[in-house]
């Protein structure tokens, strides 16, 4: 099974708002750097 997840900076949520809402609606996976420190990848990819 492939699954894309998409890595943010974390400061670009707040400049590109509309994209970031768009990229909800059809990418199950974003998260940004602090998440991926936080574990959030490791939980996706198992």
């Amino acid at each position: 099974m492939l699954i894309f997840c998409w890595i943010s900076d974390g400061p670009g949520w707040d400049s590109a708002k509309n994209p970031m809402r768009e990229a909800f609606d059809v990418i199950p996976n974003i998260i940004n750097l602090k998440m991926v420190s936080d574990g959030y990848l490791s939980d996706i990819i198992k």
